[in-house]
């Protein structure tokens, strides 16, 4: 037992860990990654994602690369890449979806783009509806392997889990159920963000074997792809049901750039705000105050006692016991803020295809307007619940 566990400390001290070097403003990202070989020279490293519009280099860099790094007049910063997990653990009638049905509002025309572990396109209430997909997933030796097929690349199919993961695609497909129950007529784009990690990393959030975790940045990788892949199209809205941590208001996250230059551009990003029951604070990224954060509550309107608030928080939606869609044509009931995301996403779409001129200012602030007021009962705070049917009524007056 001593041997091994000195075996496991030793392989930790020797580990290249990811960091994501944080820019200067007006630093060209793609140029300081390109000079990165000449200035490391003689320290151990390898570049994993260049994002210019969040201003990061992704590289995973021992502690000889990382002291250079952090004497650069370039680098504003290092942030450990800490991977984040999914946030999951008859709400149509809840929120008034059937009554906007019968209006006529079922998001005809617009797109969402799902950011999670993939989906299962052969299921048959999402067949026809997942228009496009791309697989963001880096391998980082010794901690994690990616699971994008290189062979679908350019292919709907490469928004699945592609080559296993020891828990699929079972989480996307539940959340993009969510999305299509609040809009069934739009269409979705996966964007599969999730890494296969080893049980030892996994570990440390509680899973007893491999399991899937996304680095953040993944995450921002595809968030940037979003932003130029969406330009000229009728995506209106980007589901995020994952992220960890607990922050108020977080301005200055690394995934602050990329997510206000989606919202400029008519992309409403939606997050879940995380289920640790923590009353002060909120999920990163949902607490990016151009993101929309998302608390859950149960068919009788309580806020759930697991969903995360804080003053980052935005509205609510039902998120415990929410019917969706799994692998393998099923249907599962799921908690968790991950499955009260959706709902906003999917009513987003609903309201955007109403409105298609409207801004995600304009729309968020329906949203958030129309909505019954929630007491939680553990803070005393007030939170707006989403109410899809008012929210429409108030967009055809």
């Amino acid at each position: 037992m001593t041997a091994l566990l000195l075996s496991i400390l030793a392989a930790h001290a020797s580990a290249v860990d990811p960091i994501l070097v944080r820019l200067t403003p007006g630093t060209d990202a793609e140029v300081f990654a390109e000079g990165l070989d000449e200035a490391l020279q003689g320290t151990t490293f390898e570049t994993l994602a260049v994002l210019p519009a969040s201003g990061v280099v992704a590289v995973q860099a021992d502690a000889a690369a990382r002291a250079q790094l952090r004497s650069m007049p370039d680098v504003k910063g290092l942030q450990a890449d800490r991977p984040v997990p999914p946030v999951g653990l008859t709400e149509w009638y809840q929120v008034g979806a059937d009554r906007a049905y019968r209006g006529g509002a079922r998001g005809n025309g617009t797109v969402v783009a799902v950011f999670d572990t993939g989906i299962d396109m052969d299921h048959p209430m999402l067949d026809n509806q997942v228009v496009a997909g791309v697989c963001f997933s880096t391998t980082v030796r010794g901690q994690a392997t990616s699971v994008c097929d290189p062979d679908l690349d350019g292919t709907r199919e490469s928004g699945g889990v592609t080559k296993g993961g020891s828990h699929g695609y079972e989480h996307g497909t539940e959340v993009a159920g969510v999305v299509l129950s609040m809009a069934p007529r739009t269409q979705l784009v996966s964007v599969q963000v999730f890494s296969e990690f080893t049980a030892e990393e996994c570990a440390v959030y509680g899973y007893d074997d491999a399991c899937l975790l996304a680095w953040t940045h993944d995450i921002l990788a595809g968030l940037e792809w979003l932003l130029y892949a969406a330009e000229g199209r009728p995506v209106v809205a980007a589901n995020l049901s994952l992220g960890g941590g607990s922050y108020g208001s977080c301005p200055d996250s690394v995934y602050a750039p990329v997510i206000g230059d989606l919202r400029a551009a008519g992309i409403g990003v939606v997050a879940a705000a995380g289920n640790s029951g923590d009353v002060g604070g909120i999920s990163a990224p949902a607490c990016v105050p151009a993101a929309i954060a998302v608390g859950a509550v149960d068919s009788d309107d309580q806020v759930a006692w697991f969903s995360q608030a804080g003053v980052a928080l935005d509205i609510l939606a039902p998120g415990v016991s929410v019917e969706s869609t799994a692998p393998g044509g099923e249907y599962v009931f799921v908690s968790g803020t991950s499955f009260a995301s959706p709902h906003v996403a999917g009513a987003l779409a609903t309201m955007a295809a109403i409105a298609p001129g409207a801004t995600v200012d304009e729309l968020e602030r329906v949203l958030l307007d129309t909505g019954p007021l929630l007491d939680d009962d553990r803070t005393g705070s007030v939170w707006p619940r989403l109410q899809l049917d008012d929210a429409v009524e108030f967009l055809l007056e």
